[in-house]
Order: structure tokens, then sequence, then C-alpha cells
């Protein structure tokens, strides 16, 4: 059996690869296209992630992803950001009750001041939605990259 953690993030960082690999003269339409579906990746992940935090924690995934006041949100139809603020959130503000050891380096970097899932999570909803030119995601690629590069080290699925 394959674990889901393996597959989702062997899955991202292959799709984070072809990204990085292409061209500079490669048109606009189809970088913005790779981070789109780059982005589908890390949602997947991430929605993985807060599987995992939930079930140690005991809860229902969705209370990791409500915001305090705010609307309430299921994991089928969450979003990357959202997921990926909603593990901040509930890391940082110290309601862990429990760390799910699998998933710490994910968890760490998103309570990170320079998190490179958040900053990579921010360049594609610019590129996609605001018009960003596609090439300025480069950096955030490659830093994502090299997360999931040592996430997978660390795990043993080189």
């Amino acid at each position: 059996m394959v674990d889901a953690l393996d597959s989702l993030s062997r899955e991202l960082l292959e799709r984070l690869s072809v990204e990085k690999a292409r061209p500079g003269a490669t048109p606009s339409t189809h970088l913005v296209g790779g981070i789109v579906k780059a982005g589908a990746k890390l949602e997947a992940l991430l929605r993985e992630v807060v599987k995992r935090v939930a079930a140690a924690e005991r809860v229902a995934p969705e209370t990791l992803l409500t915001p305090i006041g705010g609307r309430p949100l299921t994991l089928h139809k969450a979003m990357a950001g959202p997921l990926a603020h909603g593990l901040k959130n509930h890391f940082a503000a110290g309601r862990a009750k429990t760390q799910v050891p699998a998933v710490q380096p994910i968890v760490d970097d998103l309570c990170a001041y320079d998190s490179r899932i958040l900053e990579f999570i921010r360049m594609r909803n610019e590129v996609a939605k605001e018009g960003r030119e596609p090439r300025d995601a480069h950096i955030a690629t490659k830093r994502l990259h090299d997360l999931l590069l040592a996430f997978r080290k660390d795990a043993g699925w080189g």
C-alpha cells in the first residue's frame, strides 16, 4: 500500500520539476496552466495533511479550517489558501494538542515567517487571478520544489 503523503508529495514534486525546467521562452499561457496545475497538487497534499492532523487531534477536519467567527468550510471544498492558513492558525495559536511527525516539516514551513508554501499560494493566486507575469512565480516554484525534496528525503521516499 502506497502512503498518501508519499504519493501526493511525489506528484507535486514531479509537477514542480516540470515547471522549474520550462524554458524561458515558454508561452505565458503554458506557464499559467502549469502553475495552476501545481497549485491543485499542493491543494491535494494540504488536504491530506489536514486529515492527518485532524485524526491525531481527534476532531473533524473542518474544525481546523473554520476561522474563529468565520463561515464553516468543508474539507472537500476548501482551497489551498484556507487549508494552509487553517493549519498555520491551528499550530501558531497553540490549539494543537499533539504533533504529527509525518507532516511536521510542512507544518513548520507554514508557521515560518517566510513560508515557501504560503509564498507559492500567493504567487499562484496573483498569476491566475490578478494577471501577474507568470515568470515571476519561478522563485516561489523553486523554493517549494526544494521543500518537497527535503520533505521526501527526510521521510525516506528519496
